[in-house]
């Protein structure tokens, strides 16, 4: 059984352990064309970049739950057509680790690498928030993932047969990502330099 298939989607990984480290190494890079589980069947094949909804350059304030462990952290975040840039930062503003998505291949900080954590999970979860309804429901409609969208309010959800597996709640300034078959959820709020 691959590894992969019992870590789940998540950014809680890196936000967890950050506070214990205060460097940046040298980058990491792993070609991306190896699909991520989205389930314990469903394999995830990465999407272009040129799938993003709406260019992204801002940081933002990530905060959620995982069984009992709580975590916070900064995020500045680019992504347009050209691919993803993920950069977790202190409370003072500096990087602490970086996972990047660009010409297929997941890059990753040497902080990232040293803990094990696989980026490639993290880019997926991105994807599903921030990416086009039409590439995701192109991409996984094949493979029994059913996918719906409501706009008032919106919510995206993500289904395997009967049973819902994700869901994401988007509000006016933050989105909620709650990953019901892993057991974790997150808050996503922008204008975080603004509080």
């Amino acid at each position: 059984m691959r590894i992969y298939k019992r870590i789940p989607l998540c950014f809680f990984s890196i936000g967890t352990l950050v506070v214990f480290f205060a460097c940046t190494g040298s980058p990491s890079t792993r070609k991306a064309d190896n699909p991520v589980f989205l389930t314990n069947s469903v394999m995830y094949t990465f999407l272009d970049p040129s799938c993003i909804a709406t260019n992204i350059d801002e940081v933002q304030r990530i905060y959620g739950a995982y069984g009992e462990r709580e975590f916070s952290f900064l995020m500045y975040t680019i992504a347009d057509d050209n691919g993803i840039t993920l950069l977790v930062l202190n409370e003072m503003g500096s990087e602490v680790a970086r996972i990047t998505y660009a010409d297929g291949i997941v890059g990753t900080s040497d902080l990232v690498r040293r803990l094990g954590f696989p980026a490639e999970y993290i880019v997926a979860d991105f994807q599903l928030a921030f990416y086009r309804l039409d590439c995701l429901v192109s991409a996984l409609s094949s493979k029994g993932i059913s996918i719906n969208e409501d706009f008032s309010p919106r919510v995206r959800r993500f289904s395997e047969g009967n049973k819902e597996i994700l869901r994401i709640d988007y509000y006016e300034k933050s989105l909620e990502f709650i990953n019901s078959l892993r057991g974790y959820r997150y808050t996503i709020e922008w204008g975080a330099t603004d509080e």
